[in-house]
């Protein structure tokens, strides 16, 4: 896991998967490390995984990681396989404005200042980090 850690960079999820890579769970990596060490997967996971196919629009795709507030979904094939993921930085940038982007940059620069001031003087769209 250590290893495959280093390779990539957002690894939220560990998918559980069949003998033929079918999706059969998912649990977070924070529930796997949080877990009592005698635990199985088996208990540990989610069997109703949230999935997008390569078809999926991405419009949709930022629907669905904002309404179960999601870090990223598994993409799958027709048969339930695991082709890969898309992290919800990805969903969402597809659906912001370009003209939005350009501004993000400066935004979090004057929240990191507000933040210094006091927590109480955070924004509100930041309050739930």
């Amino acid at each position: 896991m250590r290893d495959l850690a280093k390779e990539v960079a957002d690894l939220y999820y560990v998918h559980i998967l069949d003998e033929e890579r079918r999706l059969v769970g998912v649990v977070s990596l924070r529930g796997l490390i949080m877990a009592d060490p005698g635990s199985l997967l088996d208990d540990l996971m989610v069997r109703e995984v949230v999935t997008v196919t390569p078809e999926t629009r991405q419009a949709d795709i930022a629907s669905l990681v904002a309404r179960y507030n999601l870090f990223a979904l598994p993409v799958v094939d027709e048969e339930g396989r695991l082709l890969g993921i898309v992290t919800a930085d990805d969903a969402i940038d597809a659906v912001i404005p370009t003209s939005w982007k350009k501004r993000i940059p400066k935004a979090f620069a004057q929240r990191v200042e507000t933040r210094q001031e006091g927590p109480d003087r955070w924004p509100r769209l930041v309050q739930g980090f």
